[in-house]
């Protein structure tokens, strides 16, 4: 099917089988309405109407929405061409009253009444009535919200916050409220399976610096103000999807709530937490009693707990009976997560002894929940030492086959519990939150309850993670609650590639530093790994275990553990490669098929990649910095850059995007035994500083854009001592097409930095664009045409194609 024939199929008949001339601008005043009038009967925007949206497809998109204006006007013509109706059905006004209450505020009141009304009448279809076209284009319009911002990223082109008027009437708007609104919907159709964004997430840098800073700065201030830790504020972020822009609501959250103060962490920084230097095993044992002077040591004999270890494995102490007795596998027990800084761990005390109010404690609280036994490290090690070695290997096991863990922080239980999802943020602002071994015990756990703050002086409550305490729906949470229920769940979720490994431990610390690997391994699922080999040997364990990895834990600018073959593209310490969040909308998208790399046994990775021919000029000095300070890798960059013909860039950004590494290899052959797939040397990471293209029209950019980029299958790590080769013969490009670039020194993605404006959207200028609709690039066009004859404008990587391919 080609382009017309399928934007007619998806939108209607609205080319008559040709393309069709781009639709002119609207001008909007800020309080124009953007919602057609109500029909009467049931939901407004449930009749099948003519044009329905079939599917997001953006080059449908400019077919209906003029290019030739601003950002919040061209979003705003989508929202009129949607046709979407207000509606007083009393079942959507019920739904639109609930998501008004937690939706993201935003300055242009008659866009966020147009969101709210779309998704609070799509709420109402029944599951029969979601097959209707009517709710896919309800869907689609939510969806294309996302499509005008991200092509305006991708085509270089300004998202300002001027709203276009009548009578030249000009309406500033903040767009952060306006983005925050767009990023609600698109969470909200992910959460129902529709794939929002082919990307699979909201990347951190798609929004321009200018738009999201001041309420980054904002945030920051108010972490500060509230007495939070930076260094666990900052962690959090960075653990997001959308990382420092998720800083806005959850601040937001705590400002509004004010009972999240972190004592003692004042002097604490961004990048340190004085409290992970603490030595837990150094603290007095906790009293859950009112006169600690008073209260006994309760005995666990360890000999009784080896010999059960030795018998069936259990190392579970019974609730029952006057004798302490280890419970026979198999019978339901709750594990204890905790935080030994608390005092709930050995301490300073005798290893077989705990204080008896806090058993008392615990062992109520188990007994209340049904169980017959207790397993809590603290009394649940076996002394003797190779016993206590296998127990401790099997320790992961204990929180797996638990019927419930039972999780103790102090802050939390100094944490008033409420019905109003701020215990979900206090759980991720939580000490127990932020150590590497209860981020284990959560992944291992099947049912978690939750000690808070009662009601009632000295008593506490026990709450259901999943029940009570994680939000149930975007569209009826607060985004605070809904990106804190997020980073929870992805602890939960099963870990399939190595970056997930980093996203989960980076940002956590222990007592001790070896520890770290192990939980690494553990998470990975590594059984009978013998944990006191070099670390570099569990890293390889652990990598080639999962098999899978995400490009951009590659930019690493660390010395690699061999220098060629397989592995020489990974440091020796599996967490000091970048972490690289899942978020929010993957759910439905094609994200992990189109960017995971594939590991192999040997160390070989290997996936697709947008890569970039280099140039002469990439070669000189202070072009291509390498990311890393260490010698070795500084020499190994520059020693490639002496033989520039044999190197390509790999993971190429957009246009402007030059703060994020990219990785430079050398080509050594290309394989065509089946899918072609291009073996290449690792080098390393570099930063792409080249100012290229300066004082080249359009046209000539894209030409060169087109000369110099391409998309192929990257093998790195299979040299097998074969020599670097020109990366122009490895990758079949053509001699001709290429001839001048070298010289020139320019080449690369095409920078649309060049000054040019938006169009004012007048008529002269519309009916210039009207007429020459044929031959004029299109934003959306240069986003996702395929089309090697393209004449105009920047084009989407080739990956973003392939994903296309796959969605159709």
């Amino acid at each position: 099917m080609d382009d017309i024939a399928s934007i007619e199929a998806q939108f209607g008949d609205i080319g008559k089988g040709r393309r069709p001339s781009p639709p002119r601008p609207i001008t909007l005043d800020i309080d124009d309405a953007l919602l057609q009038p109500a029909t009467h009967g049931g939901c407004s925007n449930s009749p099948l109407s003519g044009g329905s949206w079939a599917r997001h497809d953006p080059m449908a998109l400019n077919e209906r929405v003029n290019k030739h204006t601003t950002f919040l006007n061209q979003l705003g013509q989508l929202c009129v061409e949607s046709k979407v109706r207000y509606c007083e059905n009393e079942t959507c006004m019920r739904n639109r009253t609930e998501m008004d209450s937690v939706a993201p505020l935003c300055e242009w009141k008659a866009f966020r009444e147009w969101a709210l009304t779309t998704t609070s009448c799509q709420a109402s279809y029944s599951e029969h009535d979601k097959r209707a076209r009517t709710y896919t284009h309800l869907r689609t319009a939510c969806c294309m919200t996302h499509w005008v911002l991200l092509g305006r990223k991708h085509d270089g082109r300004p998202v300002s916050p001027q709203l276009r008027g009548r009578n030249g009437r000009l309406h500033k708007v903040d767009l952060m409220g306006v983005c925050e609104v767009i990023y609600w919907t698109l969470t909200i159709q992910s959460f129902l399976g529709m794939g929002a964004v082919f990307e699979g997430r909201w990347e951190p840098n798609l929004l321009p610096q200018h738009i999201f800073f001041p309420a980054v700065v904002k945030a920051a201030e108010t972490a500060s103000e509230q007495g939070l830790c930076p260094n666990r504020v900052w962690s959090l972020a960075m653990a997001s999807e959308r990382q420092q822009l998720d800083l806005h609501p959850l601040m937001e959250a705590i400002r509004k709530h004010g009972s999240f103060r972190h004592a003692g962490h004042e002097h604490c920084t961004a990048g340190f937490c004085h409290f992970t230097t603490i030595d837990s095993t150094r603290m007095q044992q906790l009293h859950k009693c009112a006169d600690a002077r008073t209260c006994a040591k309760k005995h666990f004999d360890s000999r009784l707990l080896a010999e059960s270890f030795n018998r069936d494995g259990s190392t579970t102490w019974s609730l029952s009976g006057g004798a302490d007795t280890p419970l026979p596998a198999g019978r339901p027990y709750v594990a204890i997560s905790h935080v030994w800084s608390d005092g709930t761990g050995v301490g300073v005390g005798e290893k077989d002894r705990v204080n008896h109010c806090l058993w008392e404690s615990f062992s109520g609280i188990c007994a209340d929940l049904g169980a017959e036994g207790i397993w809590w490290d603290t009394i649940s090690i076996p002394m003797e030492r190779e016993t206590r070695r296998k127990a401790i290997k099997a320790m992961n096991e204990n929180y797996k086959n638990a019927e419930y863990v039972l999780v103790h922080d102090q802050y939390l239980l100094d944490f008033e519990w409420a019905d109003d999802g701020s215990p979900c943020l206090a759980m991720v602002l939580s000490p127990w939150f932020t150590r590497g071994w209860t981020a284990l015990e959560l992944y291992m756990s099947k049912r978690v309850k939750v000690l808070y703050k009662g009601q009632q002086p000295g008593v506490s409550v026990v709450k259901d993670l999943d029940d009570d305490i994680l939000a149930k729906d975007p569209a009826r949470s607060t985004r605070a609650h809904w990106i804190a229920s997020s980073l929870i769940r992805k602890l939960r979720k099963e870990l399939t590639n190595v970056s997930d490994i980093l996203v989960t431990l980076q940002p956590r610390s222990t007592s001790k530093s070896p520890d770290r690997i192990i939980i690494a391994g553990l998470l990975a699922g590594l059984k009978d790994h013998n944990f006191q080999l070099p670390v570099g040997e569990t890293t390889k364990a652990i990598i080639t275990h999962l098999g899978r990895i995400r490009p951009p834990s590659l930019m690493h600018g660390h010395v690699t553990m061999t220098t060629s073959d397989g592995f020489s593209w990974c440091p020796p310490m599996i967490l000091d490669m970048p972490t690289d969040a899942a978020g929010d909308l993957e759910s439905g998208s094609f994200y992990n098929e189109v960017v995971t790399l594939q590991v192999d046994a040997l160390g070989r990775v290997q996936g697709d990649w947008d890569y970039r021919l280099l140039t002469r000029g990439d070669a000189e000095e202070g072009k291509l910095l390498p990311f890393g300070t260490h010698w070795s890798v500084v020499m190994k960059i520059k020693l490639a850059l002496q033989k520039w013909r044999n190197c390509i860039l790999l993971g190429v950004r957009e246009p402007g995007e030059k703060d994020e590494p990219v990785l430079l290899v050398a080509t050594v052959a290309k394989e065509s035994a089946g899918r072609e797939v291009v073996d290449c040397r690792y080098v390393g990471s570099v930063h792409d500083r080249h100012p290229r293209n300066v004082g080249k029209d359009r046209r000539e950019r894209s030409m060169m854009f087109k000369r110099l980029h391409g998309f192929a299958c990257i093998r790195i790590g299979g040299e097998e001592g074969r020599p670097d080769a020109d990366a122009r013969e490895v990758l079949g490009m053509d001699e001709c097409e290429l001839n001048g670039d070298d010289e020139e020194g320019g080449g690369g993605d095409a920078d649309h930095d060049d000054g040019e404006k938006e169009d004012d959207g007048d008529d002269k200028h519309n009916e210039t664009a009207d007429s020459d609709a044929d031959s004029d690039d299109d934003d959306y066009n240069s986003i996702v045409d395929s089309d090697p004859d393209e004449e105009f404008g920047p084009r989407r990587p080739r990956s973003f194609l392939r994903t296309l391919q796959h969605a159709s």
